[in-house]
């Protein structure tokens, strides 16, 4: 068991540093293209694009750097020692209990990150629009999902563990239920509990957007305006859900902002 963790923390390291020299590369590769003449973008615009991008890779090399070190303390000791704390005789109750824990200390211990990245580099250049109230309602609802998904899986495969031979096997078809059930019921959750949506189907914009997809042979339930703009500046769009439920999502921000033209 012991050699297993080593091995994995001699791959995590491998995968970490790699990462670093990623970030290093493209840090300096944006340092230098920032005092170039700017490119398809207004001189400001471009040097603030590029001071973001810097900003950016900053955080990831620390952030990368402080999560390796957060993964040795853990194999290290944290792992033993949570183990140890939790007093559970049922053992898929206890898995149940671990992995929990494991990820809200987890969570705690990067979140600093977050709020830097969000409170800091992007207020500091005009993306953020989160409030400190739906900043933490955002990650309660975001935690509160996470936290119920990973009991079943987690729950679930300790079960099958310890009643079947072949427990790999259930395990994978649990696991691949779950996630396309997840995709299935995305948009739902999302309309639910973070955004507001409005169907923009019956639009100029939203008959044209239907006319292109039924040409390309894509078939969606619906065309949704989001707002988006109460956290963050950026113009967006996506295209999820699966069967019955996909459908285009524009961000408002999107909207107003940019022309047919």
């Amino acid at each position: 068991m012991e050699h297993s963790l080593y091995f994995l923390g001699g791959l995590y390291a491998l995968y970490i540093l790699t990462r670093v020299y990623i970030s290093l590369m493209q840090y300096g590769f944006v340092l230098q293209a920032r005092e170039k003449p700017a490119q398809l973008l207004e001189e400001k615009n471009w040097r603030d694009a590029a001071s973001y991008e810097i900003a950016k890779e900053k955080l990831s090399i620390l952030s990368s750097l402080y999560d390796l070190f957060v993964f040795f303390v853990w194999i290290g000791f944290g792992l033993s020692a949570l183990n140890t704390a939790i007093d559970i005789d049922n053992e898929i109750v206890k898995a149940v209990v671990f992995i929990d824990l494991f990820l809200i200390i987890n969570y705690f211990l990067t979140l600093p990150f977050s709020i830097y990245e969000k409170f800091g580099i992007d207020a500091r250049f005009g993306f953020n629009k989160t409030s400190k109230a739906l900043f933490i309602t955002d990650e309660l609802k975001g935690g509160a999902i996470t936290i119920v998904l990973t009991s079943v899986v987690v729950y679930l495969v300790a079960l099958f563990i310890t009643s079947t031979h072949n427990w790999w096997v259930y395990s994978f078809f649990a696991i691949f239920a779950i996630i396309i059930l997840i995709n299935m019921l995305f948009p739902t959750i999302r309309a639910l509990m973070f955004d507001k949506f409005v169907s923009i189907d019956e639009t100029e914009l939203g008959e044209e957007i239907r006319a292109l997809l039924k040409k390309e042979g894509f078939a969606i339930s619906g065309i949704f305006k989001v707002d988006a703009s109460k956290r963050d500046s950026r113009l967006n769009a996506y295209f999820g859900g699966l069967g019955k439920t996909k459908r285009v999502v524009l961000y408002d921000t999107l909207i107003e902002k940019l022309t047919k033209s």
